[in-house]
C-alpha cells in the first residue's frame, strides 16, 4: 500500500505549492475565464428539453460563484404556453447546501427588475406530510413592485382582472404541504404605498358558490396600505388592513376568510369560504358628495342606520359584513357598536 501511496503523499509534501497553484488556476479559469456566456443557446434547449417545450427560458450573461455557491443570470425572459411572459434584469439562484447534507431539497431565486422591483425567494424542506410529502417552508420578501405591471401580468393570465396602481413591498413566510392534507400556515405582511384602485367593473360572487354579479366600483385613492394577517387552518386572520389619511379615504378593517387550497388535475385551485369583518371607514365630504353617482349612494342605503355617522367632516362607517343566511342573495350587514 506504501508504493502505491508514496507517489501521492510525496507530491502533496515536496510539492504543495505548485499543487495549490494547478487548483487555484482551475477555479480562476472555471469562474473568471471561462466563457459562460457562450453557454446561453444551449441552457434554452436543454430547458426546453427537459420541460417538454413547456418553458422557453433566455438570458444574455451567464456568471457563477462559489462563495456563496450559485449562478447569475443577466437580462433573463422566461416564456411559457400558459402564463404571460415575465423578464428580470437579474437572477441570482442558489442552493441550500446544509439542506443537501439533510437529504432536503432547497434553495433561493432573487431577481431584480421583476414587474419593476425586486423579488427574493428561498425554499426549504422540512419533515414529512400526512400524505408522505415533505412540507415545503417557503418565504417571500418584495421590494419596489409596481402594480400595474403585477396586475397586467394576472390579467393576462386570466387570475384576476383587476387595474391596479402603487408600489408593494413586504413578506411573507408560509409552511406548504404540496397535497394540501393541511392547510397552509405562516405570516403575511405587506405595505402598499400610493395604493389606488382606478375607476372598474368587477365580478363578485356575494356568498360561496353564487354566480358573480358586477359591480361597479369609481376611482378610489387608499394612500398608504398596510396589511398584517396569519393564515391557519384554511382561514386567513386579518390583524390589521389600514389604509389611507384623514385627507383621503381611510380605514381599518379585521376579521376572518376562509381560504382553502384543493389539488386536482387542474392544479392547486384556492376556494373561498365564510368570512366574518369589522369595517370601520372614514369618507371625507368631498369624497362622499363626488362619489354619490357612482353608486355610493346604493352602498349606503344597503347599511344600517346605526353603521353611519355623518358630521362636518363626512362620513364615518362602522358595521361587520357576514355571509348571507339560508335563502337570501345578500351578505348579512349589522351595525358595530
Amino acid at each position: 500500500m506504501n508504493k502505491i501511496f508514496y507517489p501521492i503523499t510525496s507530491l502533496f509534501k515536496f510539492h504543495k505549492l505548485k499543487v495549490l497553484g494547478v487548483i487555484a488556476f482551475a477555479l480562476l479559469f472555471a469562474v473568471l475565464i471561462f466563457p459562460y456566456d457562450d453557454l446561453a443557446d444551449l441552457a434554452t434547449t436543454k430547458v426546453s428539453q427537459i420541460t417538454n417545450n413547456q418553458v422557453y427560458l433566455q438570458f444574455d450573461t451567464l456568471d457563477l460563484s462559489l462563495v456563496p455557491p450559485g449562478v447569475a443570470m443577466g437580462s433573463v425572459s422566461v416564456e411559457t404556453p400558459t402564463l404571460p411572459g415575465i423578464k428580470a434584469e437579474h437572477l441570482e439562484i442558489s442552493p441550500w447546501l446544509s439542506g443537501l447534507i439533510l437529504g432536503k431539497q432547497g434553495g433561493s431565486v432573487d431577481a431584480t427588475g421583476l414587474f419593476g422591483g425586486a423579488i427574493a425567494a428561498d425554499l426549504h424542506e422540512g419533515d414529512k406530510g400526512k400524505g408522505g410529502e415533505r412540507v415545503k417552508n417557503i418565504g417571500v420578501t418584495l421590494a419596489g413592485v409596481k402594480l400595474p405591471q403585477l396586475a397586467k401580468f394576472l390579467n393576462e393570465g386570466n387570475f384576476a382582472q383587476l387595474l391596479l396602481q402603487g408600489t408593494l413591498g413586504g413578506n411573507t413566510q408560509l409552511a406548504v404541504d404540496p397535497l394540501f392534507d393541511v392547510q397552509p400556515n405562516g405570516d403575511v405582511n405587506l405595505k402598499i404605498e400610493s395604493f389606488a384602485l382606478p375607476g372598474q367593473t368587477l365580478r363578485v360572487a356575494m356568498s360561496p358558490g353564487a354566480a358573480p354579479m358586477p359591480l361597479a366600483l369609481p376611482e378610489v385613492k387608499l394612500g398608504n396600505t398596510n396589511l398584517k394577517a396569519k393564515m391557519s387552518d384554511g382561514s386567513l386572520k386579518i390583524e390589521d388592513l389600514s389604509f389611507g389619511n384623514d385627507q383621503t379615504l381611510a380605514g381599518k378593517i379585521t376579521g376572518q376568510l376562509g381560504v382553502t387550497f384543493r389539488r386536482s388535475n387542474a392544479g392547486v385551485q384556492p376556494v373561498v369560504g365564510a368570512y366574518d369583518l369589522r369595517v370601520n371607514l372614514r369618507l371625507p365630504k368631498a369624497f362622499v358628495a363626488a362619489n354619490e353617482k357612482a353608486g355610493l349612494s346604493l352602498a349606503f342605503a344597503m347599511l344600517p342606520q346605526a353603521a353611519r355617522k355623518d358630521s362636518a367632516k363626512g362620513t364615518e362607517l362602522a358595521f361587520r359584513i357576514q355571509p348571507p343566511l339560508p335563502g337570501q342573495g345578500f351578505p348579512q350587514i349589522t351595525a358595530l357598536q
